[in-house]
């Protein structure tokens, strides 16, 4: 989705989190502010059951890609849904990578983290590549566990809703990344 002033939203940002906010805020005015901090819910986790899904997408790119940012006219897009679920084996991440102009076949897709967009970071979940296409959809799939040994679903989670992610994509002529999104 885009953001303000129609830059594209950034992977760390649910689309409409902002309008949810000031809703969610309007709405406990007018019920006179009835939710305090320091009450507790049923569920103690921030992202178990309850919660409504949260979509994040990324615009990549060459620039983007760190340490070196690459000079290539291809683009793409990552998508990633999160449902919450009750517990780690109820959340559910699914995804897709859809690219058009890679120097050829992507050869790795990952989300990689914690980093800033100028950081780099190991990776933390990869996708399964399902295309050997330069162009469409080349990655799609669904995960329920990160399988990385420090990071769990919860955590990587926090890491999407602050920007703190970033997915990039592969190639034979560009071994370390050919396109970066955050």
């Amino acid at each position: 989705g885009d953001g303000a002033g129609g830059e594209p939203a950034r992977l760390g940002v649910p689309d409409g989190a902002a309008d949810a906010t000031a809703q969610f805020q309007a709405d406990l005015r007018q019920l006179g502010g009835l939710a305090r901090p320091g009450f507790a819910c049923d569920d103690d986790d921030p992202t178990g059951s309850g919660a409504i899904p949260e979509l994040y997408t990324a615009e990549l790119t060459g620039t983007a890609e760190r340490p070196d940012p690459v000079i290539t006219t291809a683009t793409g897009t990552a998508t990633i849904n999160f449902t919450p679920g009750s517990g780690s084996s109820g959340q559910l991440i699914s995804y897709s990578v859809t690219v058009t102009g890679l120097s050829g076949p992507a050869s790795a897709a990952h989300i990689h983290g914690p980093a800033g967009s100028d950081a780099t970071a190991p990776v933390i979940v990869p996708f399964t590549i399902t295309s050997g296409s330069t162009a469409g959809v080349i990655s799609s799939g669904t995960i329920a566990s990160t399988g990385h040994p420090t990071i769990s679903m919860d955590s990587l989670v926090v890491l999407l809703r602050n920007g703190n992610s970033y997915v990039d994509v592969h190639t034979g002529a560009n071994p370390n990344g050919e396109i970066r999104g955050q």
